[in-house]
Order: structure tokens, then C-alpha cells, then sequence
């Protein structure tokens, strides 16, 4: 399952838990496409909790964490930022990208 946030607020950073925030705009063909990917990769990996951000609604979000293109994907886990990966990829790319974080 993927969230929406709505605000800076919403990204709950600091647990325990890997977490995966996507940080997409209104405007992106990329982030489209990559919207099923990720809602498939968040079935087949339930336990990492899943964000999706809108950077074209939400003011200085990008700034704050340093996105500069979109689609941009960040693992976070205790509030450290672990992994970074921009651009469209299909769902093995994620799961890879995703799965050398994992206990």
C-alpha cells in the first residue's frame, strides 16, 4: 500500500522501519508510468512502508531534500536518508534498488 502525503508532516522518517518516499510532480510523464510500478513493487513488498509526495503542491519539500529531477526515490530508515534513485524503472530495478537495505 502507498500514502499520500499531504505536507511535510506526513513523511514519517524517523522509525525503525526502511521506508521509500517517491517524490513526483504534477507535470512528469515519468512519474505516471511509474505510479503502477510502485503500486505493484508495495504488494510484493508489504513490510517497507511506501510515500508518494507531490512536489508541484507541496512548498520547499524538493529543496529540503535535494530533488532535482523527477521521479525521484529516496530510502530513508531513523530519519537518515540510505539510497537514492531518480528516473523511471521497472519493478525488478526497484526491488533491487530497494533490497540490499532489508534486514
Amino acid at each position: 500500500m502507498i500514502t499520500e502525503a499531504l505536507a511535510r508532516e506526513d513523511l514519517e522518517l524517523d522509525g525503525d522501519a526502511l521506508v521509500l518516499v517517491d517524490f513526483y510532480s504534477d507535470n512528469c510523464v515519468y512519474c505516471e508510468r511509474l505510479a503502477p510500478v510502485l503500486e505493484g513493487v508495495s504488494f510484493e513488498l508489504p513490510f517497507v512502508p511506501m510515500v508518494t509526495i507531490n512536489c508541484s503542491r507541496v512548498e520547499g519539500v524538493s529543496d529540503e531534500f535535494g530533488v532535482f529531477a523527477f521521479p525521484t526515490l529516496k530510502l530513508f530508515r531513523g530519519g537518515e536518508e540510505l539510497d537514492t534513485l531518480t528516473g523511471f524503472r521497472p519493478a525488478e530495478a526497484l526491488k533491487a534498488f530497494i533490497a540490499p537495505h532489508l534486514y
